[in-house]
């Protein structure tokens, strides 16, 4: 298994706890916090970073997370904003200029506990071969879109699931409506699964 770090990046030291505690619960995760949104770009440059996490407290110039976003886009970074009143103007901005989500406070550990282990799942779940450097965090083949969530008790459950299968040689069956991400969901236990070098095919029929 391969560490992923998050960059939690806020001035609040209750939020910061609160990320502390979470990371601390989640196996190689390590947490890197940052006071300050003009000092993180600078910590995105390690291989190590998977996500990064951005308070914008109310009345902030939402502008400021801009080159902070770009940045991460450019590296293959998720980036998550943490918002302290929800707007709908602003969530659009924000999501435009590359966020992968944007959440209002208050958050339970729960939900924050699930952002961070959804969206670091792949990094975590690389293991490195003979000394060769891991792929550049959020790195994937051409075309992938990232893995998609939602916060609730079964999408918790769901991810810790694929944890515990992926790895195992089986075979899985996974049911659901059109729409609702098996084949996202097959491609990312087949990234998480000794065959991961084999291609992915989808057959549909």
């Amino acid at each position: 298994m391969l560490n992923a770090t998050v960059l939690f990046v806020s001035s609040e030291p209750s939020l910061a706890r609160a990320a502390e505690e979470v990371s601390r619960s989640i196996p190689h995760l390590n947490l890197d916090v940052c006071a300050q949104i003009e000092n993180a770009r600078s910590l995105l440059d390690g291989n190590e970073v998977a996500l990064a996490v951005i308070h914008l407290p109310e009345g902030a110039d939402e502008a400021e997370l801009h080159p902070l976003l770009q940045a991460a886009c450019e590296q293959g970074i998720a980036a998550v904003v943490l918002s302290d009143r929800y707007d709908n103007q602003q969530a659009f901005s924000l999501l435009r200029a590359g966020a992968a989500d944007y959440v209002a406070l208050p958050l339970a550990a729960a939900q924050l506990a699930y952002i961070f282990n959804a969206m670091t799942i792949r990094r975590r779940s690389r293991r490195s071969h003979n000394g060769t450097p891991a792929p550049k965090p959020g790195a994937r083949p051409a075309g992938q879109d990232p893995l998609l969530y939602v916060w609730g008790p079964e999408t918790a459950e769901l991810v810790d699931m694929v944890q515990r299968v992926a790895p195992q040689e089986t075979t899985l069956l996974i049911s659901g409506e059109t729409g609702t991400g098996k084949t996202r969901l097959a491609r990312l236990i087949h990234e998480l699964s000794i065959g991961r070098d084999d291609q992915f095919q989808v057959v549909d029929c």
